[in-house]
């Protein structure tokens, strides 16, 4: 078997049966359909135990909720094909989808295929291609010019950290998608897809689009909540494990990933209906925590002005600009 699809789902009622229809409609008829339910609390169980019903491609896991980490790992656990394709419960894809990364993985073997997508819904939504590189990438091709941009450049430039748009061969994606913390709720794409870069020996990237990311203003990452300052300490220690950070420039680019997310969690805490003061002291006594108050220390930024004025904010503790900047959204 060549494809293993795993569709992480949670809530998305209103969406699902696109998602599995796209599946379904799908010129390429060499995949499995994994539907993993991360304890959905509307029509989604039933909804997937229907399409199995009726489509022996179809498996379905039914599961406590535990993120799109845990719902990932569990479709990996089960999964029998030769590349491995996640999509997004409120998502969908074009009809050539497989069969174009197929013809892309017949023709050149690579580790990842990263694809082009619209963001959008159906009726409004605009192409983005894959990244500015094109082609086949080689080990060589990867240690020059990717990993400048892995994790991220003093440009505050990186390398597309979703799992969507991307196939990835199974024996490299699988150990290391098991490898991420399920506590990491914001991030957890990157903390998988960085790692499978950082082994790969070949990729292939191609502008055209056959992915469709739903602006969907009910999903986790477009929600107006409060992140957890455990994240960035997750994600920055499961990186320090995969990667050799000793390596390239990674140390100095593993410093600015973090400044950017500690930012974010920061802005974030805004969110809550709670007094300045105290979200000002919660706020400080993080940064001045390890590993934020290093990496806010040592971080360098370049050219990037929104980049350099988070880090500016951080690193003279300017609490007043980051709960100005939580009302931009």
């Amino acid at each position: 078997m060549l494809f293993s699809v795993i569709v992480p789902i949670y809530n998305v009622e209103r969406y699902l049966r696109k998602c599995v229809e796209s599946m379904l409609n799908q010129t390429c008829r060499d995949f499995e359909l994994i539907l993993v339910d991360d304890g959905s609390t509307d029509g989604c169980p039933m909804m997937c135990d229907a399409f199995a019903n009726t489509e022996t491609r179809i498996r379905v896991i039914h599961k406590p909720n535990g993120g799109l980490v845990s719902a990932r790992q569990e479709g990996v656990k089960v999964a029998k094909g030769e590349y491995c394709i996640c999509v997004d419960g409120d998502d969908w894809v074009e009809p050539l989808y497989l069969e174009k990364i197929k013809q892309i993985i017949e023709r050149y073997q690579p580790d990842i295929v990263y694809c082009g997508y619209y963001v959008g819904n159906e009726q409004d939504k605009s192409e983005h291609a894959s990244m500015e590189f094109n082609g086949y990438f080689d080990r060589s091709n990867i240690e020059s010019r990717l990993f400048p941009i892995l994790i991220q450049s003093r440009n505050a430039d990186y390398l597309s950290p979703n799992v969507w748009a991307k196939a990835f061969r199974m024996s490299l994606y699988s150990d290391i998608q098991l490898s991420v913390d399920p506590r990491i709720k914001i991030g957890e794409d990157g903390a998988c897809t960085i790692p499978c870069v950082y082994k790969a020996n070949s990729i292939y990237f191609t502008d055209e689009p056959l992915y469709n990311y739903r602006i969907n203003n009910e999903s986790m990452t477009r929600e107006k909540r409060p992140f957890d300052w455990n994240g960035p300490r997750l994600i920055a220690e499961h990186l320090s494990h995969r990667l050799d950070v000793s390596q390239f420039d990674f140390k100095e680019q593993l410093w600015r990933k973090t400044v950017h997310e500690v930012f974010s969690v920061a802005v974030s805490r805004f969110y809550q209906d709670r007094p300045y003061k105290e979200i000002r002291n919660e706020i400080i006594g993080n940064l001045n925590s390890e590993p934020y108050y290093s990496a806010i220390k040592n971080a360098r930024f370049e050219k990037a002005l929104s980049a350099k004025i988070m880090h500016a904010a951080l690193k003279h503790r300017w609490i007043r600009l980051i709960q100005l900047w939580s009302k931009r959204r």
